[in-house]
């Protein structure tokens, strides 16, 4: 029998602020909210699927695969907000959150320094003056 290593304390702290970085900086995700494609409570809808993501990584008894993600996202997605993904970014969403969550367990935060930095410095990204 193999030891399923759990996150918790910090781990589970760091994973959970990825977690939402991610699908709240996810576009497809984002405009099904702002155009009520799961009807007036598109954002409730929205806040179920993170949540139920999490779970899937927390309460899952199995090993956790990429494509198992993946297929659970667009269920919800297509269930709950008529939307399938064809621009691909389901799978980098997976692997994002697959990469962020092995790097929680290991105790390697950096995946989730950037969005912790852009969360606490409202300068973090710059202006369209500064780029060009």
């Amino acid at each position: 029998m193999v030891n399923r290593r759990v996150l918790q304390g910090e781990s589970l702290k760091a994973f959970n602020e990825g977690i939402d970085y991610v699908f709240n900086h996810w576009d497809a995700l984002q405009n099904s909210i702002y155009y009520h494609r799961g009807g007036d409570n598109s954002h409730l809808k929205a806040k179920r699927l993170i949540d139920d993501v999490r779970d899937w990584f927390i309460q899952s008894n199995d090993p956790l695969h990429i494509d198992d993600l993946k297929g659970f996202i667009n269920e919800r997605l297509l269930v709950d907000f008529n939307l399938q993904i064809a621009d691909g970014s389901d799978e980098h969403i997976a692997v994002e959150l697959m990469v962020t969550h092995e790097d929680c367990l290991n105790g390697n935060f950096m995946t989730i320094e950037f969005p912790r930095e852009a969360n606490r410095n409202p300068n973090f990204y710059p202006s369209m003056e500064e780029v060009n």
